[in-house]
């Protein structure tokens, strides 16, 4: 009996004590659609007798936005930024965009448009997103700038942006 009290005792000691270190992450995805629009007062001629058209825009991920995370805001002790996905809508038969450049906070992506107007998940720019996870965790919010050129105006389309993050919530004790 007494073997069996120890046992007991043991097995307690043992079942009670773990303590699950894992926090609890949440990986989502948080959209963003940046309409542009460029006119001809954005043009500037280049001695070779090119034609820019320069737009800018902007646009802010909001976390409260976001389906998986909007009760849990209070609990988020850390956000990571994965990658982006990326792509162009609305651009008609003809337009092309010559340049784009990606600013989030004080981190700026230069982009060499390839002839294709649809980009797809590309890895090397998790690691230019990563950066904004601290402004994320305390702003809860962040503000994207895009930047870019095309060879002709007026012209209207969006940006369409995916980020995928990891939010880490405080324990639950």
């Amino acid at each position: 009996m007494k073997q069996n009290s120890i046992l007991l005792l043991i097995f307690s000691l043992f079942l009670f004590s773990c303590d699950n270190d894992d926090p609890v992450v949440i990986e989502t995805i948080l959209p963003l659609t940046v309409p542009i629009e460029v006119t001809e007062a954005s043009a500037t001629e280049h001695e070779s007798g090119r034609t820019d058209y320069a737009f800018t825009a902007s646009g802010t991920y909001y976390l409260s936005d976001n389906a998986d995370l909007k009760d849990k805001l209070d609990d988020i002790t850390h956000i990571q930024g994965k990658f982006v996905d990326f792509g162009l809508s609305g651009l008609a038969e003809g337009d092309s965009i010559n340049y784009l450049t990606i600013s989030v906070e004080d981190d700026r992506m230069e982009i060499n448009v390839p002839d294709s107007i649809t980009f797809t998940r590309n890895g090397m720019f998790g690691g230019a997103y990563m950066a904004f996870g601290e402004t994320l965790t305390e702003e809860k919010e962040v503000t994207v700038t895009l930047e870019g050129t095309t060879r002709k105006a007026p012209m209207n389309f969006d940006i369409n942006l995916e980020l995928l993050i990891d939010a880490v919530l405080a324990d639950e004790e």
